[in-house]
């Protein structure tokens, strides 16, 4: 079965649950209040972030 493609999150966005939860000590279920939205949406998107920021690295990394 295919999984459905995920839908384009502002960047803006990810930076912000990354900061609170990485920075600010904030769980998943506190940010999720904060958004309106559930803890799973937000784990998902957090872990979509760091996906992201892993292939940025990644591709700093080969450009040395």
């Amino acid at each position: 079965m295919k999984r459905k493609q995920q839908h384009e999150v502002p960047f803006d966005y990810l930076r912000e649950i990354l900061f609170l939860r990485f920075y600010l000590g904030y769980s998943d279920i506190e940010i999720g209040k904060m958004f309106g939205r559930c803890r799973s949406s937000i784990n998902r998107r957090k872990n979509y972030a760091l996906c992201l920021l892993q292939k940025e690295m990644e591709a700093l990394q080969n450009e040395e």
